[in-house]
């Protein structure tokens, strides 16, 4: 029996298998693989490439909690994802347009001031988070379309009128700034 610890590939390949499972609990049982991945890396420095996570796998573990309606373990393992990279920009994987998208969505699929408020905070801190990051060879900002979309549909559900409108001209004025870099 070999006594070698599993890579990231492994724990990944199984981590994304957990997310694709119509299994109960399935989101936990990938969130704390997940963490023993994480700890794996952090037990052993001198191969902490090896074992870290990158960024799908967090991905997949933020979908599998968002299927089961677990917002709330999804925002928390965004915040974590943003933590580890703010400590080490060079070691862990920032957050694309995607994880936060689906977070923001899980947020959005409950409407109420407390899924606001939590929405709310992964845009502030996304906005904080200064990130240039490539995915597949194109730069991806954190705040996509889809981000502000949601956070727009959540404020409409609650009839939050002033935000609906301050969202959508940051939209607008985001999309332009964006055309204008393309040119």
């Amino acid at each position: 029996v070999s006594k070698e610890i599993p890579d990231s590939c492994v724990y990944s390949t199984l981590i994304c298998a957990l997310a694709r499972s119509e299994t109960p609990n399935a989101a936990t049982r990938a969130h704390n693989t997940h963490q023993k991945m994480r700890k794996t890396a952090f037990e052993n420095q001198s191969q902490l490439e090896k074992f870290l996570p990158d960024s799908k796998t967090y991905r997949d573990v933020i979908k599998a909690f968002i299927k089961e309606g677990k917002a709330k373990e999804a925002t928390r393992l965004l915040h974590q994802m943003l933590d580890d990279y703010e400590s080490d920009k060079k070691r862990f994987p920032a957050p694309d347009g995607y994880c936060t998208g689906v977070v923001l969505r899980g947020w959005e699929a409950t409407p109420t001031q407390h899924s606001w408020k939590q929405a709310c905070s992964v845009f502030e801190r996304l906005d904080a988070t200064p990130i240039g990051i490539k995915d597949y060879s194109h730069p991806l900002p954190v705040r996509t379309k889809h981000c502000y979309e949601s956070m727009i549909s959540i404020a409409k559900q609650l009839a939050l009128l002033d935000q609906v409108t301050l969202l959508q001209g940051s939209l607008a004025k985001e999309l332009k700034t964006r055309k204008k870099g393309e040119s």
